[in-house]
């Protein structure tokens, strides 16, 4: 349970703090930086033909995918050559028309690439690919997405809301979500700054080590154990 979780168990329901402990999630090993030797076949596989940038998110509002779409339109308007692609990986959940309706109307149907749901397999070399991975949701328990593109070596960009900087904490650009300029610009930076790729990258397979199954389990069973044997 994350730290901005415990605040809010205490404030709410007047849990003594002692009585919460905080266990972060874990990544899978499978997400790692990896040799894509297939890469042509993969990017045709989903209909990529540009560089890219890569959002891994469920289609539903709570994603905040209309604004990233429009932070994306402003730089194909405002940026000189501006190539990338925007790929959207994710299920339809509810109210994903809207999104789709959104992409219509601001006649983006040829820049923006939805794949559904993909295996995690082609996942991984997705984030191996990117530029650069965004996810600016409005509100998150845990973040997966944003772990896996660190582990992969993706470069990040999120949300400065709930549970999102405390997994990145300097590993990532954080922005406010509800700003479609300051989606854009961090986009913008990200692409064409390469010091700060390189420190992010650097930052995020870091960060990205501190977080597996393994210590999940042992921090889990450690609890269990001083509860049973209070």
């Amino acid at each position: 349970m994350f730290r901005i979780f415990k605040k809010e168990i205490i404030n709410f329901y007047k849990v003594k703090s002692e009585k919460i402990v905080v266990i972060h999630y874990g990544v899978s090993e499978n997400f790692k930086p990896v040799e894509v030797k297939e890469k042509e076949k993969i990017l045709k596989k989903y209909g990529i033909k540009n560089s890219f940038i890569l959002a891994v998110s469920n289609l539903q509002p709570r994603k905040n995918l209309k604004r990233l779409i429009k932070a994306y339109l402003h730089l194909l308007k405002n940026k000189d050559n501006f190539q990338f692609s925007l790929v959207i990986v994710g299920r339809k959940l509810w109210l994903y028309k809207e999104i789709f309706k959104e992409v219509r109307g601001l006649d983006l149907n040829d820049k923006i690439i939805f794949t559904d749901y993909i295996p995690e397999k082609d996942l991984i070399y997705l984030y191996n690919l990117a530029e650069v991975f965004v996810y600016p949701s409005l509100y998150e328990g845990f973040g997966f997405p944003v772990l896996e593109a660190m582990a992969c070596g993706c470069l990040v960009i999120t949300s400065n809301l709930s549970s999102l900087p405390e997994i990145c904490e300097k590993a990532a650009i954080l922005v406010n979500p509800y700003d479609i300029k300051a989606i854009a610009n961090a986009i913008n930076e990200v692409i064409s700054n390469n010091n700060l790729r390189k420190f992010l990258k650097n930052e995020g397979l870091k960060q990205s080590q501190k977080f597996s199954w393994e210590k999940t389990a042992k921090k889990t069973l450690k609890v269990y154990e001083e509860v049973l044997y209070k």
